[in-house]
């Protein structure tokens, strides 16, 4: 599939390449959240939009941009891998399933 054949609106990915890559291969387009500025998943073509979190320390900071970032996709599925972000998820899933699926 390719990058321009995506349907229905773009996922919120906080991880990897291989998710990205994945979901992009079921026809669904990422947005990426990282706190790395040179996160690999920017580079995707199946990368839509890019969210440059705040350090994963700073757990109040990421929910913040998070729920911003939120309110633009209008109830887009939040997808998520890693400890790291299972924890903030999980930790603030009330918070987040306010704008996120």
């Amino acid at each position: 599939m390719s990058a321009g054949s995506h349907a229905g609106p773009p996922a919120l990915l906080l991880g990897r390449l291989n998710v990205a890559r994945a979901l992009g291969a079921g026809g669904i387009a990422s947005h990426i959240a990282s706190p790395l500025p040179h996160e690999l998943a920017f580079a995707s073509r199946f990368c839509t939009g890019r969210i440059r979190l705040p350090p994963l320390d700073d757990r109040d900071a990421v929910v913040g941009a998070l729920l911003r970032a939120g309110e633009r996709l209008d109830g887009a599925p939040l997808y998520f891998c890693g400890d790291d972000y299972l924890d903030l998820v999980q930790d603030r899933r009330e918070a987040l399933a306010r704008d996120f699926r």
